[in-house]
């Protein structure tokens, strides 16, 4: 057993000698607030692809700058899972 995120979860998990990568998105106003995050290219596994969503939902951004003036935008970011 292990836990990712809150849950339990059985063997349905990722062989855990090799890494398992997706690819989150966000969506930020001009001021850097998040409104929008997704899961672009899964893991593969759904334990896994919430439990990236749900600290993405946690991180904070400083606004894009273009130019010096603040702009909207969208990060696509890839996210490793490894053992230790």
């Amino acid at each position: 057993m292990c836990h990712v995120g809150r849950e339990r979860h059985d063997g349905s998990l990722p062989n855990p000698l090799r890494p398992c990568r997706l690819l989150l998105g966000w969506v930020l106003e001009q001021d850097g607030v998040v409104i929008r995050t997704a899961v672009d290219k899964t893991s593969g596994h759904h334990a896994l692809d919430e439990a990236a969503l749900e600290v993405a939902r946690m991180i904070e951004f400083t606004p894009a700058l273009n130019r010096d003036k603040r702009v909207p935008v969208w990060i696509s970011l890839p996210i490793t899972f490894t053992t230790r």
